[in-house]
């Protein structure tokens, strides 16, 4: 976390094994489902970690539903934080923000993102990061009675795969967006991490309804008006 704004880049690689400074917390987040186990990013995690997912979310996302006796889309904007065991400086946020387990919902053709639990995991996280940069640098100053701190005690960052471009079905363009206004200019240093080479211009229009659905849904949200936009495609297809 930088004093300044702060730095966004994307490399090709996998994001559940970033490359770490010593003095460097990453935290990876991503998109669950509100009803379980799922797929995508959710398996991988759970290949590297085995139970991850399985049985510490599926066991998180149950004991709240029946706990609460409310229906699971209640769940939906909550993050789950979950630091694995043999997992060194890494902090998991399981980010609720995809409605059922499919690629699209039981209602209709219609991909299961929900943008605005979206924006609101977002900013868990974002104030998560906060929350442990005020921790880190209370613990410095008790262990070492120095109140002079000229740079942070450890460096928290966000490592992530590209979420909610896959199953969940929203355009890569507005997810990264997204990052930048609620991470980025946030003073947190961001890298994403794509398991391929990403395409070069490879959108549809179906990209352009779901950004037309994402602008009215967050046009006024906690009075912060996100106006994203597309890049122009209209010669995506010309050789």
């Amino acid at each position: 976390m930088n004093a300044s704004k702060g730095s966004y880049k994307v490399v090709v690689g996998d994001a559940t094994n970033p490359t770490l400074a010593p003095d460097e917390l990453a935290i990876i987040p991503h998109i669950t489902n509100n009803v379980g186990y799922g797929s995508g990013f959710v398996k991988a995690i759970e290949d590297r970690w085995p139970g991850i997912m399985t049985k510490k979310y599926c066991n998180w996302l149950n004991s709240a539903r029946s706990s609460t006796h409310l229906n699971y889309i209640r769940k939906l904007g909550d993050v789950q934080f979950y630091k694995p065991k043999r997992g060194g400086q890494i902090m998991l946020a399981n980010m609720v923000a995809q409605d059922n387990a499919g690629s699209m919902t039981l209602s209709g053709n219609f991909p299961p993102i929900r943008y605005t639990a979206l924006v609101e995991c977002m900013k868990k996280v974002q104030r998560k990061v906060a929350s442990l940069y005020v921790y880190h640098t209370i613990k410095h100053i008790a262990n070492t009675g120095n109140l002079n701190i000229p740079t942070p005690p450890l460096n928290i960052t966000i490592h992530c795969p590209f979420f909610g471009s896959g199953i969940a079905g929203a355009p890569w363009a507005v997810i990264e967006q997204l990052i930048h206004e609620l991470w980025v200019r946030r003073s947190i240093d961001v890298t994403a991490y794509e398991f391929k080479a990403p395409p070069n211009n490879v959108f549809s229009l179906a990209d352009d309804e779901a950004l037309k659905l994402f602008n009215k849904m967050t046009s006024r949200l906690h009075g912060q008006q996100l106006r994203i936009k597309l890049p122009d495609i209209s010669h995506a297809n010309n050789p």
